[in-house]
């Protein structure tokens, strides 16, 4: 029986240029994620971020071919006396403030018709933690190859189920080897930041606690 062609992000990645806890280079970025069997990725930097005309130059450099390179944010949150987690931001056509609340940030970020979703949610002071179950999100990271404890991933998982919204899995990389250890899975084709943003409205996503298969498996499975 031939299968629906499915297609697998890594939607948390950090380059040394806009990101310097990162010491990955943004060209060997394309190439680390092919050898992974990804379709695309999300640049998600910490400071600054990379425009339309970056993203083509930059592709352009790594010889990306069809590879899909989409860019985000990934935004620290704070209350007036404390740091209350990370959140990551895609299909905003500019970065939100900082600093700011958790609930300022999801009110301007669905203004201008984009998503927040929650990274390492239960990570320490890195996840926003029980705010989940009162945050606007769109999406929740269930699986992210930085945690440092099973309990980390439990916790998310059980959050992911409760909520019912979109679930996604990342690297969370900041070296090479780390990309595509962790990926999402995708139903529809997402060739842009628009695609993405409606894929985790719709829920047509979900995380995937592994690499993506190989392409030799994934054309067989097709045939």
């Amino acid at each position: 029986m031939r299968r629906r062609r499915k297609f697998y992000f890594d939607l948390q990645v950090h380059t040394r240029r806009f990101s310097p806890c990162s010491c990955i280079p943004p060209e060997e970025v394309v190439a680390a994620a092919r050898v992974q069997g990804l379709d695309g990725v999300a640049l998600t930097e910490h400071f600054g971020g990379w425009t339309a005309e970056d993203l083509k130059a930059l592709k352009e450099t790594a010889g990306g071919g069809d590879f899909v390179i989409l860019s985000g944010y990934e935004i620290r949150t704070h209350t007036e006396d404390r740091a209350t987690g990370d959140l990551l931001v895609f299909g905003v056509a500019e970065r939100p403030s900082e600093p700011c609340s958790i609930d300022a940030l999801c009110r301007e970020v669905h203004k201008q018709g984009g998503v927040v979703i929650a990274p390492h949610p239960f990570a320490g002071l890195q996840g926003i933690g029980d705010e989940v179950y009162s945050a606007r999100i769109d999406g929740l990271e269930v699986y992210n190859a930085r945690y440092g404890s099973r309990s980390q991933f439990r916790r998310a998982l059980e959050a992911w189920h409760q909520l019912g919204i979109a679930g996604v899995a990342c690297s969370d990389a900041h070296a090479p080897e780390e990309i595509g250890r962790f990926c999402t899975e995708f139903d529809d084709c997402i060739a842009s930041e628009r695609d993405l943003v409606e894929a985790i409205k719709a829920q047509r996503c979900r995380p995937r606690p592994r690499p993506a298969p190989h392409p030799f498996w994934r054309w067989l499975w097709l045939r």
